[in-house]
């Protein structure tokens, strides 16, 4: 039931919130990849909201692939 109700909850925000968009300005740029690069070198930490925004891939993981997806996101490949 709990991960029902993660997901669910996941699902909802995911609808409201842009992916990619770390820093909540309303656009997904080169600022949002350089937030994603310190949280995954642990220079920083995220919000729940970031960690759902940042994983792209819906892997569970906030990694290198969530970046790539970002990058292809800005020069439209995605």
């Amino acid at each position: 039931q709990i991960n029902e109700a993660y997901q669910a909850l996941h699902d909802a925000l995911n609808n409201l919130l842009l992916s990619g968009d770390l820093n909540g300005d309303g656009y997904v740029n080169f600022r949002d990849i350089t937030l994603m690069q310190q949280y995954i070198t642990g220079g920083i930490e995220f919000t729940d909201q970031q960690k759902i925004c940042a994983d792209l891939n819906e892997d569970g993981f906030i990694n290198f692939r969530d970046i790539t997806a970002v990058q292809k996101r800005i020069v439209g490949g995605e």
